[in-house]
């Protein structure tokens, strides 16, 4: 096997800038309280537009507002914003940087297997066993199958592929 001219990023096949599991724990907790916050807001406001006694007139305003929205955009309103607040929301930011990395971590694994066959890792097995492990095995078998890019769409798959590169 010649790798003298395989140029590789390492940091973007080794999941380097992925969220860690604690991140992601702060991220929900912090977004579930956004969430919570935002209701309990309206919740506020409802109480305070029947102590005026318009909260009807208000909510035949918005339910108009929301049917106008609808027939001039075609989208229901209240799932556009709600989408709105997820994408601001922690949790929403830390996905989209997560995918990010893994679609660039996908590029390369898949730029790198274009270039090599991974059977030829096999010779391999004695100095390292886990080449030969169970994992392994399945990613040489997609790859000679040609089903290896839609295969690895699963992150488990990813990781199994980026273990055996690397």
């Amino acid at each position: 096997m010649d790798y003298r001219f395989l140029r590789v990023d390492v940091s973007a096949a080794t999941f380097e800038g992925l969220s860690l599991s604690y991140q992601r724990k702060i991220a929900l907790v912090a977004t579930v309280g956004i969430w919570l916050g935002m209701g309990y807001a309206c919740y506020i406001a409802a109480l305070r537009l029947e102590g005026l006694h318009i909260a009807e007139d208000v909510v035949d305003a918005f339910l108009f507002g929301i049917l106008i929205h609808y027939i001039l955009c075609g989208q229901f309103f209240l799932l556009t914003a709600s989408k709105a607040l997820l994408y601001a929301t922690p949790l929403g930011v830390l996905y989209r940087q997560d995918r990010e990395i893994l679609d660039k971590m996908k590029e390369e694994l898949l730029k790198i297997t274009s270039e090599v066959q991974l059977r030829d890792y096999l010779d391999y097995g004695k100095i390292n066993p886990v080449i030969r492990a169970r994992g392994s095995l399945v990613v040489m078998a997609h790859q000679s199958k040609g089903d290896l890019k839609p295969w690895i769409g699963n992150a488990r798959n990813l990781k199994l592929l980026a273990n055996l590169v690397y």
